[in-house]
C-alpha cells in the first residue's frame, strides 16, 4: 500500500484533520489507514489524541447535530450518528435536549418550502409533503401533526 510514515508524522497528520472539523475516532482511524499501514501506531496515536483531548466524540456529536438540526428530524440525525459513533447511550443522552424539536421543525419546513398551508389541501400537495419530510427523517405521525396544526 503506500510507505509507512513514522508516528510523528501520523500525530501532525492527525492534528491537521482535525484543524478543518471534528472527527469521530472510526473516521479519524480511516483517515490514518490511507496513510499508513501499521495498525498499532494508528491506534495509539488515536488514543494519544483522545487523552488529549483534542479527539472528543462528545464534541462530534454537539457539532454534529448543531449542523444538521434545522434541516432533519432526530431520527434521522440519530441514524446517522450510529453510523459513525458505537455509544448509543451518548447519542441518545444529546438527542434527548431535542424531544419536540420535531414537530416545530417539520410546521417551519412546511411553511419555508410550500408556503403557507391551510386546512383545504390538494391530495397532491399533501402527497408531496409527505414524501418530501419522510425524506427528511420525519415520521407518519411528526408529519400527521404538523399538518394538523
Amino acid at each position: 500500500m503506500n510507505a509507512k510514515l513514522p508516528p510523528i508524522n501520523l500525530r501532525t497528520k492527525a492534528l491537521t484533520y482535525l484543524a478543518r472539523r471534528e472527527y469521530t475516532k472510526k473516521e479519524m482511524v480511516n483517515k490514518l489507514e490511507l496513510i499508513c499501514d501499521d495498525r498499532v501506531s494508528i491506534n495509539k496515536t488515536v488514543e494519544q489524541l483522545v487523552q488529549h483531548n483534542y479527539l472528543s466524540e462528545t464534541r462530534y456529536i454537539e457539532s454534529y447535530i448543531q449542523s444538521k438540526i434545522n434541516k432533519y428530524s432526530l431520527n434521522k440525525i440519530r441514524y446517522q450518528l450510529m453510523q459513525k459513533i458505537d455509544d448509543y447511550e451518548l447519542i441518545n443522552k444529546f438527542l434527548q435536549q431535542f424531544a419536540n424539536h420535531d414537530i416545530n421543525l417539520a410546521r417551519h419546513i412546511i411553511k419555508k418550502k410550500f408556503g403557507q398551508v391551510g386546512d383545504c389541501l390538494t391530495v397532491t400537495l399533501k402527497t408531496k409533503i409527505y414524501r418530501y419530510l419522510s425524506s427528511k427523517g420525519f415520521s407518519y405521525e411528526v408529519i400527521k401533526q404538523a399538518l394538523a396544526n
